[in-house]
C-alpha cells in the first residue's frame, strides 16, 4: 500500500462528512479551512482528528500522546525538536521540500517517517546524526531526504543503525552525511559492534568519506 493510499484511507471519512456539510450549507458560510485546519499538526486516530499548534510543542504533544496506528500529518514548516517517534505511529510531511525536522530523530518500533526532510547542521567536535535506530523492532523511512552537515571536527551520519537486534528499512530516499571539518561522513552508518541492520531500497546514498560505513 502506497503512502498516498494510506493517507487517502485515513482522510476518507472526514472528506465525506465535509462534502455532506458543504452540500447542506445553503448560506455558503462553511469553508474547507474552517473544518479541516491543514496548517496545523494533525493526528488522525480512527474517525477522530486531533488538532495541535504548528510548532515544536504541538508536534511533541501529538507524538507523545499518540497510540500505535495513529497518523500524524505535519504542515510545511521546520520543527526543531529532538524526538523519539512513538511505536507504531506514522509521521507524514506535506513534502520533502517543505516539511523539515532539524532535531535528532530516534525511530520507534513499527513506526515510520514519510515525505519529509531531516536536515541537521553543526559546527563542533560532536558526532552529528540525523536518524537513530529504534530501541527495538523495525523503523521505516519512505520518500525522505536525510542530510547531516558537520562543519567542525566531528563525524556526520545521516542514518545510524546502532542498537542490537533492530532494523532500519529505507525506501526511495536520499541520504547524505557530510563531514567537512575532517571527521567521517557516511550517508548510512552501521555500528559494527552491534547486531543492528539497515536495508535500503532505491534512492541514493552519499557521504563525504564513503556512502556507507561498510
Amino acid at each position: 500500500m502506497t503512502k498516498i493510499t494510506v493517507l487517502a484511507a485515513a482522510l476518507e471519512p472526514f472528506m465525506i462528512d465535509l462534502i455532506n456539510r458543504i452540500i447542506g450549507d445553503r448560506e455558503g458560510s462553511l469553508s474547507f479551512d474552517d473544518y479541516f485546519p491543514l496548517g496545523n499538526v494533525l493526528r488522525i486516530r480512527g474517525s477522530t482528528i486531533d488538532v495541535f499548534d504548528a510548532d515544536d510543542d504541538g508536534f511533541e504533544s501529538a507524538n507523545t500522546g499518540a497510540n500505535s496506528g495513529d497518523v500524524i500529518l505535519l504542515p510545511p514548516k521546520t520543527f526543531t525538536s529532538t524526538v523519539t517517534i512513538t511505536d507504531g505511529v506514522k509521521i507524514i510531511g506535506w513534502s520533502r521540500f517543505t516539511t523539515t525536522l532539524s532535531g535528532e530523530i530516534t525511530g520507534g518500533a513499527s513506526s515510520s517517517i514519510e515525505n519529509l526532510t531531516v536536515g541537521r547542521a553543526l559546527s563542533d567536535a560532536s558526532t552529528l546524526k540525523g536518524i537513530i535506530s529504534p530501541s527495538s523492532g523495525t523503523f521505516y523511512i519512505n520518500g525522505c531526504d536525510i542530510i547531516t552537515t558537520q562543519s567542525g571536527a566531528g563525524d556526520s551520519f545521516a542514518v545510524s543503525a546502532e542498537v542490537n537486534g533492530t532494523i532500519i528499512e529505507i525506501w526511495d530516499s536520499y541520504l547524505y552525511g557530510n563531514a567537512g571539518g575532517g571527521g567521517t561522513g557516511y550517508g548510512a552508518r552501521r555500528d559494527g559492534a552491534t547486531t543492528a541492520d539497515m536495508f535500503i531500497y532505491g534512492g541514493r546514498v552519499r557521504g563525504s568519506t564513503n556512502p556507507a560505513s561498510e
